[in-house]
């Protein structure tokens, strides 16, 4: 006599198919977080293009009245100075926007393993290393507003500014592969240090020739040591959120904003204040 069919005997194939929808649901919200970084990364790319050729049209074209910013070394113990010429500011100010397109094209185009990174690890070395490039320009841009024209200080500045971009790298490498409850901040409080460094050495020199700084000089100042602070807030956001795709894509898309609204908030606070003295 055959066995009655029962409800049971369904039941793992009901299972199953949950399980496919849940994955297929998976993959297709996966998709879609690719095509949208996908997209932002391109049009950052396009801004970023726009501002650099901008910036460098304007730039070449008032460069009889361009802002020079001066070089010297101290050569004995602060008692003798060597002038070593000036530079004029647009060489710093034009080339970071230049170079952050040129990454978010490379991030654009899937190297280093881009979207799968970002979306499976929660991380993007592509970044960081556009941060240890771009932010080093940024800060020497900011030195040479500030009035810190000595060699040493600007080799100081972009050696704490790549230990910074470092660290947070680190960090940001170590939250993927540890749950909430046993993350820490050492690393961001270690690279805490050199962006100290950075500011202090911008603060005081700006403090020194406050006297004769222009408007747009406060304004540029002031204003990127707030976006530098903002640059931690997706760290910290994200150091009590679960390791999913959707939180990894939150704090990529964090990112990609900040960097493209400090660098272009820095280039043309600068460019217009200059048109304005001029």
């Amino acid at each position: 006599m055959s066995r009655r069919t029962t409800l049971a005997d369904f039941k793992p194939n009901v299972i199953d198919l949950q399980r496919l929808s849940d994955e297929f649901d998976g993959v297709q919200l996966e998709q879609k977080y690719r095509d949208n970084l996908r997209k932002w990364n391109l049009v950052v790319a396009i801004v970023q293009l726009i501002s650099f050729l901008s910036v460098l049209i304007i730039s070449l074209v008032n460069r009889d009245t361009a802002r020079r910013v001066d070089l010297w070394v101290v050569i004995a113990r602060g008692t003798a100075i060597r002038d070593l010429g000036s530079y004029p500011l647009f060489v710093t100010l034009v080339l970071f926007p230049l170079i952050t397109a040129i990454f978010h094209l490379l991030a654009y185009a899937n190297v280093d393993n881009y979207y799968s990174d970002v979306l499976t690890r929660g991380r993007n070395r592509l970044r960081w290393i556009e941060y240890a490039i771009t932010n080093s320009l940024m800060t020497l841009s900011l030195f040479g507003i500030a009035g810190a024209g000595s060699v040493v200080v600007f080799v100081l500045g972009v050696l704490a500014n790549c230990l910074m971009q470092y660290f947070g790298f680190l960090h940001e490498d170590l939250m993927h592969i540890r749950e909430p409850s046993k993350r820490n901040l050492i690393y961001i409080g270690v690279g805490f240090l050199p962006w100290l460094q950075i500011w202090i050495t911008i603060l005081v020199f700006h403090g020194l020739n406050f006297g004769t700084a222009v408007l747009s000089d406060n304004f540029a100042i002031f204003g990127s040591f707030l976006w530098s602070l903002a640059f931690v807030l997706p760290l910290l956001w994200f150091y009590r959120k679960s390791n999913t795709a959707r939180n990894y894509y939150t704090l990529e898309i964090m990112y990609i904003f900040l960097s493209l609204t400090a660098k272009l908030y820095l280039d043309w606070t600068v460019v217009i204040g200059g048109l304005v003295d001029n």
